[in-house]
């Protein structure tokens, strides 16, 4: 019910943005052999290679390609897809990251994380076989780094001693298995995961398999008759460059991230006094529609030295919007649905929903009109459903998190991501907030739902212009204002604007959240 559910303010940046350059997209164009026909095929059988995953060979294909297309004229068709396609330009990404040293899982695992691994590893490569304790330890201690060894050696250590100059393959009579099978399934079951927005629980399951595979190929190192050591390492690095794998791990680094800089402790129990709050009800909203937004100002290091004069962390906790769990993600995933006429000071909204390979995110394009001028915002929308709360102290049931950030402005694409043409008379946004959807509710009805914001404003306003006590009167009726309209033009047309549509047409994303609303005691309004 709110440009970034609620929000009402973001950080205006300073400049116009320069002039982007047009993306080509490799799939409109069409060339001849003189137009460099054969170099266009190469690059369409990389990205086809790269969809399949199979990165390692789409990569050796598109560094061909490219060395081809070294002589173009940069003005050349070929010349803009190569520096503009986002599929391209992600497949570049990839060949970069495989340049880079790769830090090994292993460096951050503890020993018995290893030695878990191990097991793992062993019982794949050996099925059935019992290994006892003391090869554990020696393999373990094989790839501890540093070595982590106690102070006193216990009996399986002094045993495992004997084991050291054993392999694996020498223990099972040289009986190993190709894992690659394993490893595939294993694979295919965090695919799912991502596919319904499990993005902690597949970010778990990715590393703990990076994990299994370098003890796997610790394992097998030391084996000479293997005939699988090299299909195991080109498993490894597809497996590291996958683009859903990639994907995950740039969402989970993220909300990581973002979880850890969101500011909300001692606001609702009155513990801080810093915080200032706003609090109001709305009965013509819902019967129990009530808003509760604490301010403070940024203190210490919390200050970013390069921002404005003015940063203030903001909490909220909205509740009885009159959506359901369920609705309201749709509200936020369904940006292409979104109208202007929803929210109160919009002059354009439109967006992307985002498929597979964007793990269900999306991106939205805002353009709002304030007393400083239009403002425009090209942000991305990621989601991570949570079967509890992901904030340490903040009881909020269990819900779905929302992640919403800007596309840097000095790009023509981001990780897929388009940038849209900019309004010429708007100045650039950006923005980083953080969202929780609840299913509770104090209603208790299956209409309602309890929404948490998280967001960081930076304002280019001195700070003596600008007390919290004056914001508060300031934000109070703007708020009221927006969640009147929303309620008038969103939430009660609801069922005739398509999101419903959506949710039935897309049940892997949105199946959770009913049960999610049935496992609270309420029955989802679809």
């Amino acid at each position: 019910m709110g440009q970034c559910i609620h929000c009402p303010c973001d950080n205006p940046g300073a400049d116009t943005l320069e002039d982007l350059d047009e993306v080509i997209l490799l799939d409109d164009v069409v060339l001849n052999e003189e137009e460099g026909g054969d170099i266009l095929s190469e690059l369409k059988s990389a990205i086809a290679l790269q969809n399949d995953g199979q990165v390692t060979q789409a990569m050796k294909v598109l560094e061909l390609a490219m060395d081809s297309a070294k002589n173009l004229p940069p003005t050349s068709v070929l010349s803009k897809v190569l520096a503009t396609d986002p599929q391209i330009q992600l497949l570049v990404e990839k060949i970069k990251m495989s340049s880079q040293p790769t830090k090994t899982k292993r460096d951050e695992a503890t020993a018995e994380q290893i030695q878990q691994s191990v097991r793992r590893a062993s019982a794949i490569l050996a099925p059935g076989e019992s290994l006892d304790d003391a090869l554990v330890e020696s393999l373990t201690e094989k790839m501890v780094s540093p070595p982590q060894k106690p102070s006193k050696r216990s009996s399986i250590q002094v045993a495992s001693e004997m084991t050291q100059g054993l392999t694996l393959g020498q223990m099972v009579d040289g009986r190993l298995t190709n894992p690659i099978p394993a490893l595939q399934t294993k694979l295919a079951a965090i695919l799912f995961l991502c596919d319904k927005a499990r993005i902690f629980e597949a970010a778990k399951d990715a590393d703990e398999l990076e994990l299994l595979v370098e003890s796997i190929q610790q394992l097998v190192s030391a084996e000479p008759e293997v005939g699988f050591q090299q299909e195991l390492d080109d498993w490894m690095t597809n497996f590291r460059l996958h683009t859903k794998i990639v994907k995950l791990r740039n969402i989970h680094s993220r909300l990581r991230a973002q979880l850890e800089a969101v500011r909300y402790e001692g606001a609702e129990d009155g513990t801080d006094k810093r915080w200032v709050q706003i609090h109001f009800t709305d009965p013509e909203i819902t019967p129990t529609f009530e808003v509760n937004l604490w301010l403070r100002r940024a203190e210490g290091s919390e200050i970013d030295s390069n921002g404005p004069s003015t940063q203030l962390y903001v909490f909220a906790r909205i509740s009885s919007t009159g959506l359901s769990l369920t609705q309201e993600a749709a509200v936020m995933r369904e940006v292409d649905l979104l109208q202007p006429s929803f929210f109160k000071a919009m002059k354009h909204i439109s967006g992307v929903r985002g498929g597979a390979d964007q793990l269900s995110s999306s991106m939205i394009q805002i353009v709002e009109k304030t007393r400083f001028g239009f403002f425009e915002n090209q942000a991305i929308r990621e989601f991570a459903k949570c079967d509890s709360s992901p904030f340490k102290g903040l009881d909020t049931g269990p819900g779905i998190l929302i992640l919403q950030h800007s596309l840097p402005t000095d790009v023509s694409s981001f990780e897929g991501w388009i940038r849209k043409p900019s309004f010429p008379t708007a100045k650039p946004q950006t923005s980083k907030n953080m969202t929780f959807i609840s299913t509770a509710s104090k209603s208790g009805k299956a209409n309602c739902s309890d929404i948490y914001i998280f967001w960081k404003v930076s304002l280019p306003i001195p700070q003596w212009l600008l007390p919290l006590t004056l914001v508060r009167s300031l934000l109070t009726p703007i708020l009221t204002a927006g969640f009147k309209k929303g309620k008038q033009n969103l939430v009660n047309p609801f069922q005739s604007l398509g999101f419903n549509e959506r949710i039935k047409d897309d049940a892997a994303f949105y199946a959770a959240f009913q049960e999610m609303e049935r496992a609270a005691g309420k029955h989802p309004v679809i």
